[in-house]
């Protein structure tokens, strides 16, 4: 009994050891960082009262994790430590399908395993899901999976690991799916594909271990992004895709089967940098019936790398493909490259997770500054008058009292702490955090983190956001230089408080996981990355650099993204509406590495997705035309002097245009100051 005892013991510390030298043996390591909170932090941990998980043993925690993720109001930040706990049953989100974020401690000592000969799971034909965290409509907003391990068991044949949906902001991050069966069995390890309107969300160091499916994604709307996506040891397929919007860099994949299938019809696949190997002899690493860009692709043990019949159907010949495209190369000029900008890629930087003793949370820097404002068509300062918190609070012409938590902000930031957070809240409108006027990021300060909780700003009786005419008013984060090399901001919710974001400082600038109302990288500034970002507009300005993972760019501006004389790279751009997607300008240089684009508003005049008036572009993307929409985009206006150049369509995806690859180059033009009439497409 001893010898069993100390088994049990080491058994967390075995299993930790076997995730992690085979997430390193797959290429990608393991996420081995302890990610840990401080108790003022708030968070929903779930081994605590009332829920009382026991991690390591034989109990059943099903009841525990879904008390957690029922909260109402929902409690947005459901964190996991360390050990291994038992499920039996689906864990469903909380009735609003949103706003959701299940974190463990650690990819992989964070486990949370079905278990073993469960009978719902039992049907191979029916598949049961572990996550379940809704269906469309695309409302399900910054839904997330962190940190952890699901392992579906044994003799579950009918298991997928997780049926997951996340809309305009959210994703999976440092996660590893796996069928703990001894042969491997189990449905499917994420399904993408089981609802409509999936996306735009962000899927990061991802592992998929068995099921006869890794990753299934389906329907014309709205796009999935991955970056560094590991899949072994899958009994049909590693990747399948039914028709959606699929963007993709570092994909591993040891399989006997194939590795990928982008199957006839809207599906729109952009891959970048895979390694495919353990094939099958007889049979293709990736086999493409529709809309297909690849690059930096190798494979190895099967008979070929790419058989396409998409499109011209030729397929390449080689265990290497440098780069590849299923369709025609879309371009104004039969003198443009035919290639793609193939850009140098930096992984985003990361900065170290902190010991919670440096942690410092806003909150001890306060009380909240007061501000009367008076709400209308102009919204301002009004210190003169009483402000009214009585039931006429909020209705235009009225004042109202509010808490500012940006003077505690920027004392947090000038304390010298390395982290400084806002501890989560969860509610109505009194659980925001209010956020008026500028913040200076300096000091020591690496990390401002919000734990999943809201900044807000006083909206009218209508629900609709305020108009800020004060510039007081106006929630601004000022990048400046500091001790670290690198600042992130990362991990709020601000639908309705998101920043405006200023890059000024050398250093190098993150943000991750929120809105924010818009950024601009000014000359000088260091380079700037995006991960997991809604935003209005983004502006590059000349000498600058800035790389984006899953980009979401709605609202009306025009453009939504202007590279002015920088350089862009995005993977996975998603849009809406009818206002221009991008301009390039001043010798800038942009990458668009998988986009989609929703023409879900009819164009009175035309729209277009690109207007390049002096600089370089190329783009793999898929439109889809919504509703009564009988008017979509046109494809790309060039500038060439005082003469425009239209492209009107390109090849056809879901009633709109689809392009596995867009080129257009444009010198220098002679005036940017007033834009030249326009031009209607051909």
């Amino acid at each position: 009994m001893t010898l069993i005892n100390d088994l049990r013991v080491l058994r967390p510390l075995i299993v930790a050891l076997a995730t992690t030298w085979a997430g390193c043996t797959a290429g990608v390591p393991a996420n081995a960082e302890s990610i840990v909170f401080p108790p003022g932090a708030n968070v929903i941990d779930v081994t605590k009262p009332p829920y009382n998980a026991t991690p390591n043993d034989d109990t059943d925690d099903t009841a525990a994790f879904l008390m957690a993720l029922r909260q109402e109001p929902p409690n947005w930040l459901i964190y996991v430590p360390d050990g291994t706990y038992i499920i039996s049953d689906t864990l469903h989100w909380g009735k609003r399908h949103r706003r959701q974020v299940l974190q463990g401690q650690s990819e992989a000592g964070t486990i949370i395993k079905l278990r073993d000969n469960t009978p719902k799971f039992a049907n191979p034909n029916q598949g049961e899901a572990m996550i379940w965290t809704g269906t469309a409509p695309a409302q399900r907003f910054r839904n997330g999976l962190r940190n952890l391990t699901l392992d579906t068991g044994r003799n579950n044949p009918g298991a997928i690991g997780a049926r997951f949906i996340a809309n305009n902001q959210g994703g999976i991050q440092n996660i590893t799916i796996r069928s703990g069966d001894n042969q491997l069995r189990g449905q499917i390890g994420l399904d993408l594909g089981y609802t409509d309107e999936q996306g735009p969300c962000l899927m990061k160091n991802v592992t998929v271990r068995g099921f006869d499916v890794g990753v299934r994604t389906k329907h014309g709307v709205n796009s999935v992004t991955f970056e560094h996506l590991t899949l072994e040891g899958q009994r049909q397929v590693g990747l399948l895709n039914e028709g959606q919007v699929i963007n993709l860099r570092g994909l591993k994949s040891t399989n006997k089967v194939p590795a990928v299938r982008n199957v006839a019809g809207t599906s729109t696949l952009t891959l970048l940098e895979a390694d495919l190997g353990g094939g099958d002899p007889a049979g293709a690493a990736i086999i493409n019936e529709a809309n297909l860009f690849a690059r930096d692709i190798r494979s190895d043990g099967y008979k070929q790398t790419i058989a396409n019949t998409g499109g011209a159907g030729d397929s390449p010949v080689g265990a290497k493909v440098q780069e590849f495209n299923s369709h025609a190369v879309v371009s104004l000029s039969d003198a443009a490259a035919k290639r793609s900008l193939n850009l140098p890629v930096p992984e985003t930087p990361e900065v170290p997770w902190d010991a919670v003793e440096k942690w410092v949370s806003v909150t001890d820097f306060g009380p909240p500054e007061k501000l009367a404002l008076v709400v209308g068509p102009a919204t301002t300062v009004n210190p003169a008058v009483e402000p009214d918190v009585g039931p006429d609070r909020g209705k235009k012409g009225k004042p109202v009292n509010v808490e500012n938590w940006g003077p505690a902000l920027q004392r947090a930031i000038d304390s010298g702490a390395t982290t400084v957070y806002f501890p989560h809240r969860s509610g109505g409108d009194e659980s925001v955090f209010g956020l008026y006027g500028p913040i200076h990021i300096r000091g020591n300060v690496r990390r401002i983190i919000g734990c999943e909780t809201a900044l807000g700003r006083i909206v009218d009786s209508n629900r609709e956001r305020s108009r800020f005419t004060d510039p007081a008013l106006i929630p601004v984060f000022i990048i400046e230089d500091g001790s670290s090399d690198t600042v992130v901001i990362e991990r709020f919710d601000t639908w309705y408080a998101a920043p405006r974001i200023e890059h000024r400082a050398k250093r190098t600038l993150a943000i991750k996981s929120m809105s924010i109302y818009d950024l601009e990288t000014f000359p000088g500034s260091g380079d700037t990355f995006l991960e997991d970002v809604r935003a209005k507009r983004i502006t590059v300005n000349e000498g600058t650099r800035l790389w984006a993972r899953q980009l979401n760019t709605e609202g009306v501006e025009e453009p939504r993204n202007l590279v002015n004389g920088g350089q862009m790279w995005i993977l996975g751009l998603k849009t809406e509406n009818d206002t221009t997607v991008a301009q390039i300008q001043n010798g800038g240089t942009l990458e668009i590495c998988g986009a989609f684009f929703y023409s879900n508003k009819d164009l009175v005049d035309p729209s277009y997705m690109f207007i390049n008036r002096g600089g370089k572009l190329s783009a793999s993307f898929g439109e889809f035309v919504g509703g009564k929409v009988t008017r979509p985009f046109a494809v790309l206006q060039e500038w060439r002097d005082a003469t425009p150049q239209v492209l009107g369509k390109a090849h056809g995806r879901a009633g709109g245009s689809m392009a596995t690859l867009l080129v257009s180059e444009v010198g220098p033009t002679k005036s940017l100051t007033s834009p030249p009439p326009d031009a209607s497409p051909r």
